[in-house]
């Protein structure tokens, strides 16, 4: 029994998480909602805009207020 939980532990891994701060994206320092499309593309919005992350690129589509 203590051999098998040891396995299931060792087995979990948490997803690796990467900062971002805001000199890297290039907008707001608040982001409000966020979401993805089917493309995997991550959106959020940013107090200066909506921002778009593809995995390696952001670009920022600035709001008109």
């Amino acid at each position: 029994m203590t051999i098998l939980f040891s396995l299931v532990c060792s087995a979990q891994q948490l997803p690796p998480i990467v900062k971002y701060s805001k000199d890297i994206y290039n907008a707001g320092i608040q982001n409000w909602m966020i979401s993805q499309d089917n493309h995997r593309f991550m959106y959020f919005a940013n107090n200066d805009g909506l921002l778009e992350f593809n995995g390696s690129k952001w670009i920022l589509n600035p709001s008109p207020n």
